[in-house]
Protein backbone atom coordinates (compact mmCIF):
# COMPACT_ATOMS: atom_id res chain seq x y z
CA UNK A 1 0.00 0.00 0.00
CA UNK A 2 1.17 3.21 -1.10
CA UNK A 3 -0.32 6.80 -0.54
CA UNK A 4 1.06 8.23 -3.56
CA UNK A 5 0.48 12.51 -4.54
CA UNK A 6 0.69 13.78 -8.21
CA UNK A 7 1.66 16.80 -9.12
CA UNK A 8 2.65 17.58 -12.57
CA UNK A 9 3.07 21.48 -14.56
CA UNK A 10 0.36 20.36 -16.97
CA UNK A 11 -2.96 18.74 -17.07
CA UNK A 12 -1.90 15.08 -17.44
CA UNK A 13 -4.09 11.94 -17.34
CA UNK A 14 -2.46 8.49 -15.32
CA UNK A 15 -4.19 4.97 -15.86
CA UNK A 16 -4.09 2.34 -13.71
CA UNK A 17 -1.37 0.53 -15.64
CA UNK A 18 0.60 3.24 -15.52
CA UNK A 19 1.71 2.37 -11.93
CA UNK A 20 3.79 -0.27 -11.14
CA UNK A 21 6.28 -1.91 -8.31
CA UNK A 22 9.57 -2.98 -9.43
CA UNK A 23 10.97 -5.62 -6.84
CA UNK A 24 14.33 -6.42 -5.37
CA UNK A 25 15.12 -9.21 -7.72
CA UNK A 26 13.81 -6.89 -10.86
CA UNK A 27 9.85 -8.51 -11.13
CA UNK A 28 7.59 -5.76 -12.31
CA UNK A 29 3.90 -5.73 -10.57
CA UNK A 30 1.30 -4.09 -11.48
CA UNK A 31 -1.68 -2.48 -9.27
CA UNK A 32 -3.72 -5.13 -7.53
CA UNK A 33 -7.17 -5.50 -9.36
CA UNK A 34 -10.28 -4.42 -7.91
CA UNK A 35 -12.01 -7.72 -8.49
CA UNK A 36 -9.00 -8.89 -6.12
CA UNK A 37 -9.29 -6.09 -3.52
CA UNK A 38 -12.43 -6.52 -3.11
CA UNK A 39 -12.35 -10.67 -2.29
CA UNK A 40 -9.94 -10.07 0.71
CA UNK A 41 -11.52 -7.44 2.82
CA UNK A 42 -10.10 -8.60 5.87
CA UNK A 43 -6.88 -8.77 4.93
CA UNK A 44 -7.11 -5.11 3.33
CA UNK A 45 -8.87 -3.40 6.56
CA UNK A 46 -6.05 -4.94 8.60
CA UNK A 47 -2.72 -3.25 6.32
CA UNK A 48 -5.28 0.14 5.79
CA UNK A 49 -5.23 -0.41 10.30
CA UNK A 50 -1.77 -1.20 10.53
CA UNK A 51 -0.53 1.40 7.48
CA UNK A 52 -2.52 4.30 10.02
CA UNK A 53 0.28 4.73 12.64
CA UNK A 54 2.85 5.64 9.94
CA UNK A 55 0.73 7.51 7.60
CA UNK A 56 1.18 11.38 6.73
CA UNK A 57 -0.59 14.01 5.16
CA UNK A 58 1.20 14.30 1.55
CA UNK A 59 0.00 17.83 1.33
CA UNK A 60 2.09 19.25 3.38
CA UNK A 61 4.71 18.63 0.95
CA UNK A 62 3.03 21.11 -1.54
CA UNK A 63 3.02 24.69 -1.37
CA UNK A 64 -0.84 24.22 -3.15
CA UNK A 65 -3.91 24.28 -1.02
CA UNK A 66 -5.84 22.86 -3.84
CA UNK A 67 -6.23 18.73 -4.36
CA UNK A 68 -7.80 16.13 -5.91
CA UNK A 69 -8.08 12.88 -4.14
CA UNK A 70 -9.40 9.80 -6.07
CA UNK A 71 -9.94 6.11 -5.60
CA UNK A 72 -8.85 3.59 -7.45
CA UNK A 73 -9.76 0.84 -4.90
CA UNK A 74 -12.52 0.58 -2.58
CA UNK A 75 -14.38 -1.93 -0.43
CA UNK A 76 -18.01 -2.30 -0.44
CA UNK A 77 -19.59 1.14 0.96
CA UNK A 78 -16.03 2.90 0.88
CA UNK A 79 -17.19 4.97 -2.61
CA UNK A 80 -17.15 5.17 -6.09
CA UNK A 81 -13.24 4.10 -8.15
CA UNK A 82 -12.58 5.44 -11.01
CA UNK A 83 -9.83 3.83 -13.54
CA UNK A 84 -7.61 7.08 -14.83
CA UNK A 85 -6.95 10.23 -12.56
CA UNK A 86 -6.06 13.58 -13.66
CA UNK A 87 -3.48 16.00 -12.67
CA UNK A 88 -4.16 19.57 -12.67
CA UNK A 89 -2.37 22.62 -13.17
CA UNK A 90 -2.72 23.58 -9.11
CA UNK A 91 -2.48 21.07 -6.65
CA UNK A 92 -1.70 17.01 -6.43
CA UNK A 93 -3.85 14.41 -7.51
CA UNK A 94 -4.01 12.05 -4.25
CA UNK A 95 -4.14 7.97 -4.42
CA UNK A 96 -3.42 5.20 -2.35
CA UNK A 97 -2.16 2.30 -4.41
CA UNK A 98 -2.67 -1.30 -3.68
CA UNK A 99 -0.15 -4.07 -4.92
CA UNK A 100 -0.78 -7.50 -4.69
CA UNK A 101 2.14 -9.93 -4.09
CA UNK A 102 2.50 -12.65 -6.36
CA UNK A 103 3.79 -14.95 -3.87
CA UNK A 104 1.96 -14.02 -0.90
CA UNK A 105 5.00 -12.52 0.68
CA UNK A 106 7.12 -9.35 0.44
CA UNK A 107 11.05 -10.54 -0.04
CA UNK A 108 13.30 -8.31 2.25
CA UNK A 109 14.98 -5.58 -0.11
CA UNK A 110 14.87 -2.28 -2.27
CA UNK A 111 11.43 -1.80 -3.96
CA UNK A 112 10.77 0.88 -6.56
CA UNK A 113 7.56 3.26 -7.56
CA UNK A 114 7.50 3.64 -11.23
CA UNK A 115 4.99 5.96 -12.47
CA UNK A 116 5.15 6.25 -16.60
CA UNK A 117 2.25 7.39 -18.77
CA UNK A 118 4.31 7.83 -21.37
CA UNK A 119 4.50 11.98 -21.07
CA UNK A 120 5.77 11.95 -17.33
CA UNK A 121 7.69 9.18 -15.75
CA UNK A 122 8.62 8.91 -12.36
CA UNK A 123 10.54 6.46 -9.76
CA UNK A 124 10.79 6.57 -6.20
CA UNK A 125 13.17 3.56 -3.81
CA UNK A 126 11.11 1.83 -1.17
CA UNK A 127 13.31 0.09 1.39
Amino acid sequence: MFDVAVRTKERLSFRLGDFRLVTPGGTTIPLATEESFVEHPRQIQRIAQNARIWKRDLTSYFVDTNRATFKFFALPGEGVVTNVISTYTYGPALVTLYFQSPDTHWPEGSYQLVIDNGRARAACRSS
